[in-house]
């Protein structure tokens, strides 16, 4: 079995206070929204940075270097005019390290996983990812069903297209969220409810890849 993990990063913008001065370039633009809408000299309708994320910073207070009094103002004026554009953003004042790393953290992200199954005879398989959280005794389940049979298939599963065990999640009365970081286990499994009775074979699975 191969494992690899590959990280996609969302679009994703970085502006610091010093960048005030480039926002001005964007004022002949509509906003509308979600993105931007611009009109090519051709005339067609374009729109900009529809899915795209802002991380807005603004220190004023150092430890070993000279304060910074006004770049708090200066990375709201920033924040306010990219949600006028229709960014989604992310304002941060004066974070500590831990609430920095946990703001980098969230803007990169996994949407999916992929990987090629096959299996002998012909069967249901059920791919079975699971998280555990702080102080729950079990496991959420998040599953998806498959078909397979001998012939190597491709699958490429949008996280958002699991299903949840609701049974187990409401009797831990877990919060009902795939958290990638808690992640437990990811299995294959060849469920007996979804096969003839009796039935036995083998699953291989190659090219795991998070996407």
């Amino acid at each position: 079995m191969i494992l690899r993990e590959r990280i996609t990063h969302k679009h994703t913008l970085f502006i610091l206070s010093l960048l005030i001065s480039l926002l001005p370039v964007f004022s002949e633009i509509k906003a509308t929204s979600r993105g931007i809408h611009a009109v090519s000299p051709e005339g067609q309708n374009l729109f900009l940075y529809k899915d795209y994320h802002a991380l807005v910073i603004g220190i004023s207070n150092y430890d070993h270097w000279p304060k910074l009094p006004h770049a708090g103002d200066d990375a709201r004026e920033v924040a306010d005019k990219l949600k006028k554009l229709g960014y989604g953003v992310d304002l941060i004042l004066d974070p500590a390290h831990k609430d920095l790393r946990d703001a980098l953290n969230r803007l990169v992200y996994f949407a999916g996983i992929e990987f090629f199954i096959k299996g002998t005879p012909e069967a249901r398989v059920q791919f079975l990812i699971s998280d555990r959280q702080k102080g729950i005794r079990d496991l959420e389940h998040w599953y998806f069903n498959l078909k397979v049979n001998d012939r190597w298939k491709f699958f490429r599963i949008p996280f958002d297209s699991l299903l949840l065990n609701k049974r187990v999640a409401e009797y831990y009365d877990t919060n009902k969220i795939l958290e990638l970081d808690k992640v437990h286990k990811i299995d294959w499994i060849i469920k007996e409810k979804q096969n003839p009775k009796g039935a036995s074979g083998k699953i291989w699975v190659d090219e795991i890849m998070f996407y």
